[in-house]
């Protein structure tokens, strides 16, 4: 009803002046419509990816508890949309790199269910050996808990400690917080 430029409206001249804007893409931008998962289940028309390219988000983290909420073809279709308006994405398997003003910089994305402090950590061992600027992507903590939960710390730590040099932390739906480490 008010067009793809609502959303980020009061944040949109922030991201078009920064050097990168990452969001969290909780579900696929998919005409599958058969949905792999039970319960909440999201989802967007791909032409909601108008949102994002008139909004400055450079990148999108796709991994999360509801990316795979219309299986691989969902998520696959999704990657190819965001590729295809020129919007980075990284999680999974999946890492990201871009040259922005002469750094070379990485972005990897995981989730707590499906991965485990070791994957995440050879991960970033393995990324850093290629780039100035590693961030990592983390879907992590119970929903609307503004405290973090052990699992947060130790994976957070483990992954400053592989070489991540920035950790971000999704899925509470809530402000947690920064810590420096």
């Amino acid at each position: 009803q008010n067009g793809y430029d609502y959303f980020f409206a009061n944040v949109r001249d922030l991201f078009q002046s920064d050097d990168l804007t990452i969001v969290n893409l909780e579900g696929p931008l998919t005409t599958v419509e058969k949905p792999r998962a039970h319960g909440y289940v999201f989802k967007a028309d791909p032409e909601y990816v108008q949102i994002l390219t008139g909004s400055g988000v450079e990148l999108c983290n796709l991994a999360n508890n509801h990316s795979m909420d219309y299986g691989a073809a969902g998520l696959k279709q999704t990657a190819e949309v965001l590729s295809g308006k020129g919007i980075g994405y990284c999680g999974f398997t999946e890492a990201w790199s871009a040259e922005m003003k002469g750094v070379k910089v990485t972005a990897l994305g995981f989730t707590k269910w499906d991965h485990t402090v070791e994957q995440v950590t050879q991960a970033v061992s393995a990324a850093r050996q290629d780039c100035d600027l590693l961030i990592v992507n983390l879907h992590w903590g119970w929903e609307r808990q503004h405290q973090k939960c052990h699992e947060q710390v130790e994976m957070g730590h483990a992954a400053i400690d592989a070489g991540a040099d920035l950790v971000i932390g999704t899925h509470p739906h809530v402000y947690q917080g920064i810590e420096k480490y």
